[in-house]
């Protein structure tokens, strides 16, 4: 039977002891408990990922729309040149 997502579930986890070590001074420092201070790091860490693929989904939609406003502009000016609406250069 599938877990509801409001459940609480209890991990077993090992890691190295200096990084036990380091979680428990950083849950003190914030005045959480040590897994209080796990899940927060986890949760910040997916945060951060997740704003990370915004900001590349909004770049990649900016480079694509660059470059189809660059590409209508060439093909505008090329178009404009080609009928002879463009104005040739004068011999210096």
């Amino acid at each position: 039977m599938p877990r509801k997502s409001s459940e609480t579930v209890q991990l077993k986890l090992r890691f190295p002891e200096r990084l036990r070590v380091r979680i428990e001074a950083e849950a003190e420092k914030s005045e959480r408990s040590m897994n209080a201070e796990i899940v927060h790091r986890l949760e910040q860490s997916f945060e951060g990922d997740d704003r990370a693929d915004l900001v590349k989904a909004a770049a990649s939609e900016a480079a694509q729309r660059a470059a189809s406003l660059t590409a209508k502009s060439f093909t505008k000016k090329a178009l404009g040149f080609l009928a002879g609406s463009a104005k040739p250069r004068g011999r210096r």
